[in-house]
């Protein structure tokens, strides 16, 4: 195999002044383009249609990894409240686009293992309401109240009651009233 091989050999495949090989041409006609170069042409205008998409409804096609602003947060000092400032803060929802962080703390230990007090305070500890599983109760019954102490049920602290159904899938909670169901009360499913 001489230079003689490889002058036929690249004589096959020379580029005429069109752009084709002269050795892929068959029986006169043109050849077609390979799938790939369709493939990259439709996916080359499929990005082009989504960047201008993008482009009009204002997203940018470039990560900005910069942490959005959260909004404004209103801290509230609960110290210098009285009880009678700080019942409606507990029964009603915060203002529309407000929020109020809490944790909830479950005090054990004693005599508390069978009925435990649980604690609701703010993100920096400041106390706000207190409630205990009742005893005697087939069911899951809290009372809730905002002080340290015990309360009864005439205590000007006592905010209401938490009762669950038999298998614990639903609860309502009952205002300060008489425990009826149409005295001040929400239901809600342990699903929600």
């Amino acid at each position: 195999v001489g230079d003689d091989a490889r002058a036929h050999a690249a004589s096959q495949f020379s580029i005429d002044d069109k752009g084709e090989g002269e050795g892929e041409r068959d029986n006169g006609r043109r050849p077609s383009r390979t799938y790939a170069s369709e493939d990259a042409a439709v996916m080359e205008a499929r990005r082009r249609s989504l960047a201008e998409k993008m482009k009009h409804s204002g997203i940018t096609d470039v990560f900005d990894p910069t942490p959005i602003e959260r909004a404004p947060s209103c801290p509230f000092e609960t110290a210098v409240r009285t009880a009678t400032d700080l019942r409606p803060l507990l029964l009603n929802p915060p203002a529309k686009g407000g929020m109020v962080e809490c944790q909830i703390v479950r005090e054990k230990g004693g005599l508390n293992k069978l009925f435990p007090k649980y604690t609701l305070q703010t993100e920096k500890g400041i106390f706000l309401m207190r409630s205990q599983k009742r005893k005697h109760n087939k069911t899951s019954n809290y009372w809730v109240w905002m002080g340290y102490e015990d309360p009864t049920k005439d205590s000007p602290n006592f905010l209401g009651k938490l009762r669950a159904n038999f298998i614990g899938s639903e609860y309502t909670l009952f205002g300060d009233g008489d425990g009826s169901p149409s005295s001040r009360s929400a239901s809600f499913s342990s699903s929600q």
